[in-house]
């Protein structure tokens, strides 16, 4: 796992992350093109929320163990180039520049896995309305279960995706019972990475985990629909370094249980 959220990373050179990587944060930066990661052929969880991408192109062609791609807040018009993401489970495209029910034609590709959906703050809601949106989705995709944060179909959502849409997923929170204690913590940063330089630091806030619970139409807690501003941004802030650790500091409690006394790290 590796979070470089709000660096103001400019690009990515190829082979600057490390291969083995399975959840990678690089929200809120300056990236407007998706490349260097053609060896991560083992990511799951991808988040570029919040940077300056215009077309998804061929960057992610590599990686086909992905589950779920957060795109919110990007300048993307056009929805192409995840035809061999066939294992793609979760797909945010909130805010961002879909004006049309046509520009999202090619998800025809992801048909057989493509399960949660989210278009707020798009153009196309306006253009084309939520419900005609949703039925030409649910004509693309037989197996979407959620659209726009909100559940429309029960009983087809397979395990990973029910889990990782029903806890507001993203690369901010990760499903604690896929999480082995051997698992390390790897923050790794500077080699490879191009950034901008920032004068201005970027603050943490913690929240608490939010509960798995899930009861029958209700709306799924994602990250808030995309709003310009600095306050948009602090809200979709979940503080990615506080949850793992607590994870971790949870996993340990557990451990220590198991072993009769009771500990934490």
């Amino acid at each position: 796992m590796l979070n470089l959220s709000g660096n103001n990373i400019v690009r990515i050179t190829a082979g600057s992350l490390p291969r083995g990587l399975h959840m990678l944060n690089l929200s809120k930066n300056q990236i407007s093109t998706i490349e260097g990661l053609r060896e991560l052929t083992r990511l799951r969880v991808l988040d570029l929320s919040y940077n300056k991408i215009v077309r998804i192109g061929h960057g992610l062609a590599s990686c086909s163990s992905l589950k779920e791609l957060y795109l919110a807040g990007n300048k993307i018009s056009e929805v192409e180039g995840l035809h061999r993401l066939l294992k793609l489970n979760v797909l945010d495209l909130r805010a961002n520049k879909i004006s049309t029910a046509k520009c999202l034609g090619q998800l025809a590709a992801n048909y057989n896995s493509l399960q949660a959906v989210s278009l707020e703050g798009n153009p196309a809601q306006k253009n084309v309305g939520d419900d005609q949106l949703k039925k030409h989705l649910q004509g693309l995709l037989p197996h979407l279960a959620y659209y726009n944060r909100q559940l429309i179909k029960v009983g087809t959502l397979k395990d990973a995706a029910d889990r990782s849409v029903r806890l507001g997923a993203g690369a901010h929170q990760f499903d604690r019972s896929g999480l082995r204690s051997e698992h390390k913590l790897t923050r790794k940063g500077g080699h490879g990475l191009v950034s901008k330089p920032s004068s201005s630091s970027h603050g943490r806030r913690s929240q608490a985990p939010v509960s798995p619970k899930h009861s029958k139409g209700k709306h799924v807690r994602l990250p808030p629909s995309g709003t310009k501003g600095a306050t948009h941004n602090q809200q979709y802030n979940l503080d990615f370094s506080d949850r793992l650790r607590n994870m971790k500091q949870e996993l340990a409690i557990r451990r220590s249980r198991s072993e009769g006394t009771l500990g934490v790290l």
